[in-house]
Protein backbone atom coordinates (compact mmCIF):
# COMPACT_ATOMS: atom_id res chain seq x y z
CA UNK A 1 0.00 0.00 0.00
CA UNK A 2 1.49 3.34 -0.97
CA UNK A 3 2.09 5.89 1.74
CA UNK A 4 0.52 9.36 1.94
CA UNK A 5 3.57 10.95 0.33
CA UNK A 6 3.23 8.69 -2.73
CA UNK A 7 -0.43 9.66 -3.15
CA UNK A 8 0.36 13.36 -2.68
CA UNK A 9 3.16 13.38 -5.23
CA UNK A 10 1.11 11.28 -7.63
CA UNK A 11 -1.80 13.72 -7.32
CA UNK A 12 0.38 16.83 -7.76
CA UNK A 13 2.22 15.43 -10.79
CA UNK A 14 -1.09 14.54 -12.42
CA UNK A 15 0.02 10.99 -13.11
CA UNK A 16 -2.29 8.31 -14.42
CA UNK A 17 -3.35 5.00 -12.98
CA UNK A 18 -0.70 3.00 -11.16
CA UNK A 19 -0.47 -0.62 -10.13
CA UNK A 20 -1.68 0.46 -6.70
CA UNK A 21 -4.67 2.40 -8.12
CA UNK A 22 -5.69 0.88 -11.46
CA UNK A 23 -9.03 2.74 -11.62
CA UNK A 24 -7.90 6.11 -10.34
CA UNK A 25 -6.64 8.77 -12.67
CA UNK A 26 -5.63 12.39 -12.35
CA UNK A 27 -6.48 14.85 -15.07
CA UNK A 28 -4.82 18.24 -14.59
CA UNK A 29 -4.53 17.54 -10.85
CA UNK A 30 -8.24 16.69 -10.49
CA UNK A 31 -8.68 13.20 -9.09
CA UNK A 32 -11.13 11.10 -11.13
CA UNK A 33 -12.41 7.55 -10.99
CA UNK A 34 -14.26 5.23 -13.32
CA UNK A 35 -17.43 5.71 -11.24
CA UNK A 36 -17.29 9.49 -11.59
CA UNK A 37 -16.66 9.28 -15.32
CA UNK A 38 -19.48 6.78 -15.85
CA UNK A 39 -22.04 8.84 -13.90
CA UNK A 40 -21.35 12.12 -15.74
CA UNK A 41 -23.61 11.33 -18.75
CA UNK A 42 -26.53 10.54 -16.43
CA UNK A 43 -25.94 13.72 -14.42
CA UNK A 44 -25.90 15.77 -17.63
CA UNK A 45 -29.14 14.07 -18.74
CA UNK A 46 -30.87 14.84 -15.43
CA UNK A 47 -29.74 18.48 -15.54
CA UNK A 48 -31.02 18.77 -19.12
CA UNK A 49 -34.43 17.40 -18.04
CA UNK A 50 -34.78 19.79 -15.10
CA UNK A 51 -32.03 22.10 -13.91
CA UNK A 52 -33.17 22.32 -10.28
CA UNK A 53 -33.75 18.59 -9.79
CA UNK A 54 -30.64 17.74 -11.80
CA UNK A 55 -28.41 19.97 -9.70
CA UNK A 56 -29.92 18.49 -6.52
CA UNK A 57 -29.01 15.02 -7.80
CA UNK A 58 -25.47 16.25 -8.57
CA UNK A 59 -25.24 17.66 -5.04
CA UNK A 60 -26.29 14.27 -3.64
CA UNK A 61 -23.99 12.34 -6.01
CA UNK A 62 -20.80 14.20 -5.08
CA UNK A 63 -20.57 13.02 -1.44
CA UNK A 64 -21.63 9.51 -2.48
CA UNK A 65 -18.85 9.38 -5.07
CA UNK A 66 -16.34 10.71 -2.52
CA UNK A 67 -17.39 8.04 -0.01
CA UNK A 68 -17.19 5.34 -2.70
CA UNK A 69 -13.70 6.53 -3.66
CA UNK A 70 -12.53 6.51 -0.04
CA UNK A 71 -13.86 2.98 0.42
CA UNK A 72 -12.33 1.80 -2.86
CA UNK A 73 -8.95 3.26 -1.88
CA UNK A 74 -8.92 1.38 1.43
CA UNK A 75 -10.08 -2.11 0.47
CA UNK A 76 -9.07 -4.71 -2.06
CA UNK A 77 -10.60 -5.04 -5.52
CA UNK A 78 -12.38 -8.19 -4.36
CA UNK A 79 -13.87 -6.27 -1.43
CA UNK A 80 -15.05 -3.49 -3.77
CA UNK A 81 -16.85 -6.06 -5.94
CA UNK A 82 -18.28 -7.79 -2.87
CA UNK A 83 -19.59 -4.50 -1.48
CA UNK A 84 -20.99 -3.54 -4.89
CA UNK A 85 -22.74 -6.88 -5.30
CA UNK A 86 -24.14 -6.80 -1.78
CA UNK A 87 -25.47 -3.24 -2.12
CA UNK A 88 -26.98 -4.02 -5.55
CA UNK A 89 -28.77 -7.11 -4.24
CA UNK A 90 -30.03 -5.23 -1.16
CA UNK A 91 -31.16 -2.30 -3.34
CA UNK A 92 -33.08 -4.51 -5.76
CA UNK A 93 -34.65 -6.47 -2.90
CA UNK A 94 -35.79 -3.24 -1.23
CA UNK A 95 -37.20 -2.03 -4.56
CA UNK A 96 -39.23 -5.16 -5.11
CA UNK A 97 -40.41 -5.56 -1.51
CA UNK A 98 -41.20 -1.83 -1.20
CA UNK A 99 -43.23 -1.79 -4.39
CA UNK A 100 -45.11 -4.95 -3.42
CA UNK A 101 -45.80 -3.74 0.13
CA UNK A 102 -46.60 -0.06 -0.48
CA UNK A 103 -47.87 0.04 -4.06
CA UNK A 104 -49.05 -3.54 -4.55
CA UNK A 105 -47.44 -3.68 -7.99
CA UNK A 106 -44.15 -4.50 -9.70
CA UNK A 107 -41.46 -1.83 -10.02
CA UNK A 108 -41.78 -0.11 -13.42
CA UNK A 109 -38.09 -0.63 -14.08
CA UNK A 110 -38.69 -4.38 -14.37
CA UNK A 111 -40.85 -3.69 -17.45
CA UNK A 112 -38.69 -0.89 -18.86
CA UNK A 113 -35.07 -0.51 -17.71
CA UNK A 114 -35.06 3.16 -18.81
CA UNK A 115 -37.04 3.81 -15.63
CA UNK A 116 -33.74 3.35 -13.77
CA UNK A 117 -32.74 6.73 -15.21
CA UNK A 118 -36.11 8.28 -14.39
CA UNK A 119 -36.29 7.00 -10.79
CA UNK A 120 -33.81 9.49 -9.26
CA UNK A 121 -35.68 12.39 -10.89
CA UNK A 122 -38.98 11.02 -9.60
CA UNK A 123 -37.66 10.65 -6.05
CA UNK A 124 -36.15 14.13 -6.01
CA UNK A 125 -39.35 15.58 -7.49
CA UNK A 126 -41.38 13.94 -4.70
CA UNK A 127 -38.91 15.26 -2.12
CA UNK A 128 -39.04 18.80 -3.55
CA UNK A 129 -42.87 18.76 -3.56
CA UNK A 130 -42.97 17.43 0.02
CA UNK A 131 -40.60 20.20 1.13
CA UNK A 132 -42.68 22.82 -0.71
CA UNK A 133 -39.98 23.74 -3.22
CA UNK A 134 -41.71 22.66 -6.43
CA UNK A 135 -45.47 22.89 -6.19
CA UNK A 136 -45.60 22.86 -10.01
CA UNK A 137 -44.60 19.19 -9.95
CA UNK A 138 -47.34 18.12 -7.52
CA UNK A 139 -50.01 17.69 -10.22
CA UNK A 140 -47.63 15.76 -12.48
CA UNK A 141 -46.66 13.41 -9.65
CA UNK A 142 -50.31 12.93 -8.69
CA UNK A 143 -51.14 11.95 -12.28
CA UNK A 144 -48.17 9.57 -12.58
CA UNK A 145 -49.02 7.82 -9.30
CA UNK A 146 -52.62 7.15 -10.32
Amino acid sequence: MPDAHHWQSHFIRGGGATAESPVGNSVRCVQTSAAALLVIPALILWISWDIGLGLAIVAAAIPLLVIATIIANHVSVAAVWSITTLLTVIGWALQIVGHQFFEQRRPALLDNPIHMLISPMYLFAKLFVALGFRRDLAALLQKSSA
